[in-house]
């Protein structure tokens, strides 16, 4: 049997058990807050092309319900959807601001937005010392793209 003296333990011994976890610091990210209806929600500014005020809009035949018409930006047609009714409620939008969503040629209509860096917390984003949710644009817009080709070609 082998005996350990008290020194040779405090040498061997790593404190990993002892120290509380570490947490890898929380990264920041860039988003858009849009708002709508009163409440705001949260997009990844890398999904977005670009940001247009009041887009002259043209009405087109659209069939979805949050249709709002198209408009030319940079050179190709884009559809604008309304976000608000995207989501089931109200469009309440008179000078909507356009958020064109990366490689899309789809435009969300909001009623104001802003920038800022918070911190990405499963699918909300904390800002602020307050929770918002994130929208997910890929699945939000899961089979307009093939839509929004077919309106602007019309």
């Amino acid at each position: 049997m082998r005996t350990l003296d008290l020194e040779t333990l405090r040498a061997d011994f790593d404190h990993s058990f002892a120290e509380p976890p570490r947490l890898s610091p929380a990264r920041q990210t860039e988003f858009l807050f849009v708002n709508l209806e009163g409440t705001s929600r949260a997009i990844r500014a890398e999904d977005v092309e670009s940001v247009l005020r009041h887009p002259k809009l043209r009405s087109a035949p659209i069939i979805h319900p949050a249709g709002a018409g198209l408009f030319t930006h940079r050179g190709k047609v884009c559809v604008a959807l309304s976000l608000a009714k995207l989501l089931g409620g109200e469009d309440e939008c008179s000078r909507p601001v356009a958020v064109v969503c990366k490689g899309t040629g789809i435009a969300l209509l909001v009623t104001s937005l802003r920038h800022a860096e918070a911190t990405l917390e499963r699918n909300l984003v904390r800002l602020d010392g307050q929770l918002f949710e994130l929208l997910e644009t890929d699945r939000l817009l899961e089979g307009f793209e093939a839509r929004a080709r077919q309106a602007s070609n019309q």
